[in-house]
């Protein structure tokens, strides 16, 4: 039962952490976009 919950928390974590970084790339590359000339 405790290994089904620590599974599941790093489930947990590793979506969460996904998601963060997801957006934090979106957010860095919004300025270099506009930066650059297309």
């Amino acid at each position: 039962m405790f290994l089904l919950a620590y599974v599941i928390s790093l489930l947990v974590w590793y979506f969460a952490i996904d998601i963060i970084l997801h957006q934090f790339k979106f957010v860095i590359n919004l300025p270099l976009n506009w930066q650059t000339p297309v």
